[in-house]
C-alpha cells in the first residue's frame, strides 16, 4: 500500500498512513538508554564506516580538523513517512479525503560520535549542526509542492527514538497541519489587532515576570510557558523577530547553538538527562507569515499521555511551570557555571 495523507472529516486533522515505517529497526528500548552508548558502535548504521547501510548522502559537512571525515551527514530516511515521488492517491469518497504521500523525510546525523548528544557537543560542533538544520530547511523550501516543514529530534525511547545514535529528522509536508494552522491563525489575529507580534510580546512578558524564566541573554530567552502542556516544557525564543527559520543569518548560528546547548544542558542537569523531543516551530516563508516568530520547544517526556489527554486534546500538567523554573534554575546552576567557563 502506498503512503497517503488522510483527513479525519470530524476534526480536520491530517494523518500520514505510512506502512513502510513499521519496518524500521528499534535499537532503543527503555532498558537500553541511549546515553549508555560508546563513542563508536560497529553495528550502528549511522556510525562512520557504515555509510553504505543508509541511502546515499544528500549533504555532507566535512570535519574541519580532518576533511576526509564527515562531521554532519544528511540522507533520505530509509523508512520514509513521505517520499518525493509518491504515486497519486486513489479517488477518495467525499467523506474520506486523501492526498498522495508526497514530501521529503530526511535524517541528519548530528555527529560521528555515537554518544554525542546535544548537551555533550562543543558550541562549534553544535553551530555546524544548526547550520545544516537551516540549510536543509532552505533547500526544501525550493520544492513548490511543500507547504510546511517539521524539524525535530527524538531523544530516548519514550520520546520515540528507535536508534540511539544522535540524529535529527526533517519532514517536508504538502500541507499545513491543523494544529500549526490554528497557531498561525491566532498569531495573525493578534498582529491585526495590535500591530505587534504575539510571541515578541510573550517573550517580553515572561522576561518581566521572571517566575518562569530559565535564562535570557542578548539573543535568546528560554522559559517554561505559562500554559505548559507537560512538566518542564521549555521554549527557546530568539529576541529578533523572524518568522522563517531559513532566514537565520550565518553570523547568528553561534548564538543559536549556544542557546540550544545551554537549554538542553540545564534540563539534563536538573532532570538527570530525561528523554525529550525538541521541535522547531517556524513559518514556511519569510513574508507570507510575517506575524509569526520561529522558536524551539523542548518537551521532556516525564509522564505518559493518558485517556483524558487522548480523549480531549487537552493536557493535565502536574508541575506548575513556576515551580519547574525554580527547580531547574536551582539544580541547573552547575550546568550554567560549566557553560560560563566553556
Amino acid at each position: 500500500m502506498a503512503t497517503q495523507l488522510r483527513q479525519d472529516p470530524l476534526s480536520g486533522t491530517w494523518v500520514i498512513i505510512a506502512p513502510q515505517r513499521a519496518q524500521r529497526p528499534h535499537e532503543v528500548t527503555p532498558s537500553r538508554a541511549p546515553r549508555e552508548q560508546e563513542a563508536h558502535v560497529a553495528t550502528c548504521a549511522f556510525c562512520p564506516g557504515n555509510e553504505a547501510q543508509t541511502p546515499p548522502s544528500l549533504s555532507v559537512v566535512p570535519d574541519p580538523e580532518a576533511p576526509q571525515r564527515w562531521a554532519v551527514r544528511v540522507f533520505p530516511n530509509k523508512f520514509a513517512a513521505l517520499c518525493p515521488s509518491a504515486p497519486p492517491a486513489a479517488s477518495a469518497h467525499p467523506l474520506f479525503p486523501s492526498l498522495p504521500g508526497v514530501g521529503h523525510h530526511e535524517v541528519i546525523v548530528d555527529t560521528p560520535a555515537h554518544n554525542g548528544f546535544l548537551h555533550c557537543l562543543a558550541v562549534d560542533q553544535l553551530a555546524r549542526l544548526v547550520r545544516v538544520w537551516r540549510d536543509r530547511y532552505r533547500a526544501l523550501q525550493g520544492d513548490g509542492r511543500i507547504r510546511h516543514i517539521v524539524l525535530f529530534k527524538n531523544h530516548g525511547a519514550s520520546a520515540g527514538a528507535s536508534l540511539a545514535h544522535p540524529h535529527t529528522q526533517l519532514l517536508a509536508l504538502p500541507l499545513v497541519p491543523t494544529a500549526v494552522a490554528q497557531q498561525r491563525a491566532r498569531a495573525q489575529r493578534y498582529f491585526r489587532r495590535h500591530r505587534r507580534c504575539l510571541l515578541c510580546d510573550l517573550l517580553r512578558a515572561e522576561e518581566a515576570a521572571g517566575v518562569r524564566l530559565l535564562f535570557a541573554d542578548a539573543d535568546y530567552v528560554a522559559y517554561h510557558p505559562f500554559a505548559s502542556s507537560m512538566p518542564f516544557e521549555a521554549w527557546l525564543v530568539p529576541r529578533q523577530h523572524q518568522a522563517d527559520f531559513g532566514q537565520l543569518a550565518d553570523a547568528a548560528l553561534g548564538a543559536c547553538a549556544r542557546a540550544v546547548r545551554r537549554l538542553v544542558r540545564l534540563l539534563a542537569h536538573a532532570l538527570h538527562d530525561p528523554d525529550y523531543n525538541l521541535v522547531l516551530y517556524a513559518a514556511f516563508t519569510p513574508h507570507a507569515e510575517a506575524a509569526y516568530h520561529w522558536h524551539l520547544r523542548l518537551l521532556p517526556r516525564l509522564v505518559p499521555l493518558a485517556g483524558f489527554e487522548l480523549g480531549s486534546g487537552a493536557a493535565i500538567n502536574p508541575v506548575p511551570p513556576e515551580e519547574a523554573a525554580a527547580l531547574v534554575r536551582q539544580h541547573g546552576q552547575s550546568a550554567d557555571n560549566e557553560e560560563a567557563r566553556a
